[in-house]
């Protein structure tokens, strides 16, 4: 039996798979704001915070920038 995980993978039928890809998208979303709320909360300091700004965007910087070959 396929686990959910593989589900967008080996789908055969289109509007599941577009559904799956969309609940992937709606939890993407809601990690990256989750994280971006906890580096607010966490790093009071304003150097800190900027620090762990500067990081989470190199994160998310990199696989676009990798993207660009």
């Amino acid at each position: 039996m396929a686990s959910p995980w593989s589900l967008p993978e080996s789908s055969h039928v289109p509007a599941l798979l577009i559904a799956a890809r969309a609940v992937q998208g709606l939890g993407g979303a809601i990690v990256s704001a989750v994280a971006l709320s906890l580096i607010m909360l966490l790093f009071t300091e304003a150097d800190e915070r900027a620090k762990a700004m500067g990081v989470i965007g190199f994160v998310a910087g990199v696989p676009a920038a990798a993207e660009a070959d």
